[in-house]
């Protein structure tokens, strides 16, 4: 399949370990001309808040901060959806 010249957002729930998420972000990274990393992190996490990372050309761009965690579970997955439908409206 070939990715180069298209614009991939990948978007999901993080925590501190490693696992398939980031895993794929890997392996999109260098081949993708334009990726979006949206991650926000479980409740149970330690992790502060909401991100959006931009690779160009397989490099780290910039970085968005999104808003904070927060303990209410619910609250919080409408926050993530609202931050991916507001992101993905800026295109």
């Amino acid at each position: 399949m070939e990715l180069k010249g298209k614009v991939i957002v990948e978007a999901g729930h993080i925590t501190e370990v490693y696992g398939p998420v980031q895993a794929l972000r890997n392996w999109l990274i260098p081949r993708t001309d334009e990726f979006y990393f949206i991650t926000h992190p479980f409740s149970y996490s330690k992790l502060e808040g909401s991100t959006v990372t931009s690779y160009k050309n397989g490099f780290k761009d910039a970085e968005l901060k999104g808003h904070r965690r927060s303990g209410n579970r619910f609250e919080q997955w409408v926050k993530d959806a609202f931050f991916n439908m507001r992101f993905l409206a800026s295109f």
